[in-house]
């Protein structure tokens, strides 16, 4: 791995440069030893990409061979975090930084001792080694039977919450109040009763957001579907809290995680048992199982999307499963279904899939605007929607957990 860390870096410094134009400027910063108080002194220095490419070869090359997750970042996040990693780590190669050749990249510049500093450095960073957090997610909508304590995540009633869940000390767990969040003892402002944590070991927010998202559609589909979609006005459940690092607790606001509902999602023996099944697709992340994960992931989001945008969100669940939609994708979706179910046939399932032609195509920004939707309720006299996420429901059901 030491090979691959040094070719990394020399990829990295040789677009890197010590001048350029200012919109060449990758970052300002200042060189402090890895690992030293913040307080500490430092020197302020520049550094440029004269050329994209370059650069962004080198983000490409850590992308292929770094940890797996990062294969799911965005590249601009990966940027972030490889840029990161140098202004960081900078102080191994800072000798002879204010005299530097500004017609040379830096990889031209510096000796070998100190490139390899660098890349010993980086094959011990997050980009090589998997280092997971536990993410925690505040819930009122959500009530378990029993605590749930898996590998890839856990589900347990507020005042169950243990040290060992977090991976934090006694001492360091007595400061909060984890009935609450944000879970500061000392801190009141805005703090709302919790019911129930969902906690995700990911090595990122993001991933663990993703995880998160799946794992709350595999909650979801077992809820009874009109439950499911009666909604109320009040506040909904949001928010994210972790621990860096041994010494920093750090919450923050996120986008809604579930729709405002009427009834609590429970989460009983039997749906216990299914979500064992996702943990460990997870934790194996196999071809089959991230079109799993696909699949419920598309089925959460659905829930939040107009009729047009969820009945494409529940097609695309289907169309999730399907190991290769390059080819007859129309008649594999069909297949699917009616491997599943006997309540529709292949003249239905194609009038569905005209829908959605039309919704995909920009012909129905809303459901009932496609030419297909009156002679769908006419043939058939039931909603389009209805029916479909009927389909989806046992698909789902059936081919993820062989029910």
């Amino acid at each position: 791995m030491l090979d691959t860390c040094i070719k990394a870096v020399d990829l990295i410094l040789d677009a890197i440069y010590s001048t350029g134009e200012r919109h060449q400027l990758l970052s300002e910063f200042g060189i402090r030893e890895p690992d030293s108080p913040i307080w500490s002194s430092t020197l302020g220095t520049s550094i440029y990409v004269r050329n994209e490419k370059t650069y962004s070869k080198a983000i490409f090359y850590i992308r292929q061979n770094g940890v797996p997750y990062l294969s799911e970042l965005p590249i601009s996040e990966l940027k972030r975090q490889v840029t990161q990693f140098l202004t960081e780590n900078f102080w191994y190669i800072k000798d002879g930084e204010f005299s530097r050749n500004p017609n040379l990249s830096y990889n031209l510049q510096i000796p070998f001792n100190a490139k390899l500093q660098l890349a010993r450095a980086l094959m011990l960073s997050p980009l090589f080694q998997t280092t997971h957090i536990i993410f925690l997610y505040p819930f009122n909508s959500i009530s378990t039977e029993n605590n749930l304590r898996l590998e890839s995540f856990f589900i347990v009633n507020s005042s169950n919450l243990n040290s060992k869940d977090l991976n934090i000390s006694n001492d360091d767990f007595k400061q909060f109040n984890f009935n609450y969040y944000p879970s500061i003892i000392n801190n009141q402002i805005n703090q709302k009763r919790i019911s129930t944590w969902i906690g995700i070991h990911a090595p990122t927010e993001k991933i663990s957001q993703r995880m998160l998202y799946a794992l709350l559609g595999a909650i979801s589909l077992f809820e009874d579907s009109k439950k499911r979609y009666c909604f109320n006005g009040e506040p909904k459940d949001s928010g994210c809290a972790y621990f860096p690092n041994d010494y920093q607790y750090t919450y923050k606001e996120t986008a809604d995680l579930l729709p405002s509902l009427y009834f609590k999602l429970k989460i009983g023996n039997d749906l216990s048992t299914h979500l064992k099944d996702i943990s460990n697709f997870m934790s194996c992340m196999s071809k089959e199982s991230e079109r799993s994960i696909l699949a419920l992931t598309n089925f959460y989001k659905s829930w939040f999307e107009d009729e047009a945008g969820q009945y494409r969100s529940l097609c695309t669940c289907i169309e999730s499963l399907i190991e290769d939609t390059s080819t007859k994708s129309s008649q594999k979706f069909k297949n699917l279904c009616l491997q599943y179910s006997n309540k529709f046939d292949n003249n239905q399932i194609s009038h569905l899939l005209n829908i959605r032609g039309s919704i995909v195509h920009g012909k129905a920004p809303h459901l009932s605007d496609s030419s297909y939707y009156d002679s769908y309720f006419e043939t058939y006299l039931s909603e389009p929607l209805a029916d479909l996420l009927n389909i989806v429901e046992i698909v789902l059901k059936g081919h993820i957990f062989n029910i």
